[in-house]
């Protein structure tokens, strides 16, 4: 197994960097097999893995750690028997060798420019883990041209007060062949928009989360909070419009407990709300430190500051 370089407390933090959410309402997660109508924008989509989460296999070939959450979570849980790979994030191509991804995935607080050691050395990036035509994801001598390294962390800001930005565009160690980058939207959202989303929710094979409504959508925020139904190693997903463009990077979302316990069967069950954000199995007590900006909900980084940046570093 290859070590991971870095200390505790930077592991411990990478821990706490999920989007936390849940189910609202319906619960609308999707595996994106092959014939599935997101299979293309899964294609061009990467799930981060630590490096303490891969093992070298046989003859070049890469193997993931990625128990099940069988044992842990409810039995009734829908896919508790997929692969689950710990600290995931997601990311997608916006150009053959850049990803666009969650901020505090790649920067613990702050903004980072040019970096190439600390978060870029720790992640790599796997695309095509996804279901196969027998519906089962490879987890076992996967194919190093799969797998692709950070050769630096171009921009990455992550911030805990206003604009409160939450972004990073992450540079490839070498092009991606065959796959087609996404569609950053240059239309405005209508109110009434209805909301996909492509990720890998606690580090499962692609899943896609459709049919979610924007609760919130102020044009002086950062973002937006809609009911996608999120959880840690979903931030850094494209969040899509109805032509498959991306409109925003999930990055966050409350209530904070993506789990609620189930004493009467031992197990974890995911916390769950209705289509509104209310009336939460396990609700926050205290949403945010600055009630005014945040909501029940998963929580979208909207793409104008990204398109600022990219300004800068795209010919």
């Amino acid at each position: 197994m290859k070590a991971l370089t870095l200390p505790l407390s930077a592991l411990l933090l990478f821990s706490s960097a999920g989007a936390h959410a849940a189910i609202f309402g319906a619960d609308n997660r999707i595996d994106v097999g092959p014939n599935n109508p997101f299979r293309s924008v899964q294609n061009s989509t990467a799930i981060g893995i630590l490096s303490s989460m891969e093992e070298e296999g046989p003859n070049g070939t890469i193997n993931l750690v990625a128990p099940s959450n069988e044992g842990k979570m409810c039995s009734t849980e829908r896919f508790v028997k997929d692969p689950s790979i710990t600290y995931a994030c997601t990311a997608f191509l916006i150009a053959p060798d850049l990803l666009l991804t969650a901020g505090h995935c790649a920067v613990n607080v702050g903004i980072s420019e040019h970096e190439t050691k600390t978060f870029c050395k720790a992640y790599s990036w796997l695309f095509d883990y996804a279901p196969g035509l027998d519906g089962k994801t490879q987890t076992q001598g996967i194919s190093a041209d799969k797998m692709y390294r950070c050769k630096e962390t171009v921009y990455a800001v992550n911030e805990e007060q206003a604009p409160f930005r939450d972004f990073a565009i992450i540079r490839l160690d070498r092009p991606v062949i065959g796959r087609t980058p996404l569609v950053l939207s240059s239309e405005s959202i209508a109110e009434k928009s209805v909301l996909s989303m492509v990720g890998y929710p606690m580090g499962m094979p692609a899943k896609a989360a459709t049919n979610a409504k924007i609760l919130v959508n102020d044009p002086a925020r950062e973002k937006m909070i809609t009911t996608h139904d999120s959880m840690d190693g979903n931030s850094g997903s494209p969040v899509l419009n109805a032509k498959r463009e991306v409109v925003g990077i999930l990055v966050g979302g409350f209530p904070s407990a993506t789990f609620v316990t189930d004493t009467k069967n031992g197990c974890q069950a995911l916390n769950r709300c209705d289509e509104n954000g209310l009336n939460c199995l396990q609700p926050d007590t205290n949403l945010s430190p600055f009630p005014y900006y945040q909501a029940v909900g998963s929580e979208v980084q909207k793409l104008d500051g990204v398109r600022e940046i990219l300004k800068r570093i795209l010919p």
